[in-house]
Order: structure tokens, then C-alpha cells, then sequence
């Protein structure tokens, strides 16, 4: 608005309002420098935890199919068992003494079963921190992210102030 309506029409007031507009733009000059260097480093660092989210991510995809590739194992191990525990069942309207009866949780369980329950478990166990951890980087990435749109704003209006200077100046 100085520039287009001036509040003093000396030469003196005139020169002296030029040479605040030089200075703002070595300011903005050396803010926008330290801007750019700011968001460098920031972008390192965001592509840094990019580089470990996929390394978590890529652990996590291995654990997960070694898990679907056990379950699958498993319910077909399951499957293959339950016909030979119908089998031992009586007929329908047969007797059944119930003093040979055994309780369903009494009956041994297929070693290999508790096996593969136990693999799934200590993959649980080892899945559990991954996703923790995918989680932590996620949210990271996200605030960094944020930071250089942040930043991105700022270097938008520090080059478009940048740019109207040589104008003011010359007016």
C-alpha cells in the first residue's frame, strides 16, 4: 500500500522505504535459504523412517504369510483328525457305557497340532511389536509430513514476497 499510495512524498521518505524493501529482501532471501535447509534435513529424516517402515513392513508381510502358510496347515491337519474322531463315536441310538466315556478335553490332542499352535502363537508374539512399530512410523511419517507441507506453505509465500519486491522497488 506504501508503494501505491506513499504516506510521505519526500525523496528522503522514498529512498528510505526502498532500502527497507532491499533489506526485507535479503531477509527473505536468507529466511528462504535456511527454509530449504530446513526442509532438506527434514526430508532426510522423513525418508529415513520410510526406509525402516518398509523394512518393518517387509518382516511383518514374511511373518504373515509363514502365518497363513501355518494355519492352512493347521486346518488341514484338523480336518484329517476330525473324521477319525467321528469314527470313534457310537452309533446313533447305540449304547455308551458312561463309565468309559472320557470328557472332549481329557482327550490327548495331535502333537502336531499343539505344535503348530505354538508356531502361530511365537509368530503372534513376534508380529505383535512389528505392528506396534508400523504403527510409531506411521504416525512419524505423518507429523513429518506435515512439517513439509508446512514448510512448503512458508517457501510459497517467502518466493511470492520475494517476486512483488523488484516491483515495490520500482515503483
Amino acid at each position: 500500500a506504501e508503494a501505491i499510495y506513499p504516506l510521505h512524498h519526500t525523496q528522503g521518505d522514498q529512498e528510505r522505504h526502498v532500502r527497507s524493501l532491499r533489506v526485507e529482501e535479503q531477509t527473505l532471501g536468507q529466511e528462504l535459504a535456511r527454509v530449504d535447509e530446513e526442509r532438506g534435513a527434514l526430508q532426510r529424516l522423513r525418508e529415513g523412517l520410510a526406509a525402516q517402515r518398509a523394512a518393518v513392513d517387509e518382516q511383518a508381510t514374511m511373518l504373515e504369510q509363514q502365518k497363513a502358510r501355518l494355519s492352512e496347515e493347521l486346518m488341514k491337519l484338523q480336518k484329517t483328525t476330525e473324521p477319525a474322531a467321528a469314527a470313534t463315536l457310537p452309533a446313533a441310538g447305540g449304547f455308551v457305557s458312561t463309565a468309559n466315556q472320557q470328557p472332549a478335553d481329557a482327550q490327548q490332542e495331535d502333537p502336531r497340532v499343539t505344535e503348530l499352535n505354538a508356531q502361530l502363537a511365537a509368530l503372534d508374539e513376534q508380529l505383535m511389536p512389528l505392528t506396534e512399530q508400523q504403527k510409531e512410523l506411521g504416525t512419524q511419517i505423518g507429523q513429518h509430513d506435515e512439517s513439509l507441507a508446512a514448510l512448503n506453505a512458508r517457501t510459497t509465500a517467502v518466493d511470492g514476497r520475494i517476486a512483488i519486491l523488484p516491483k515495490l522497488i520500482e515503483a
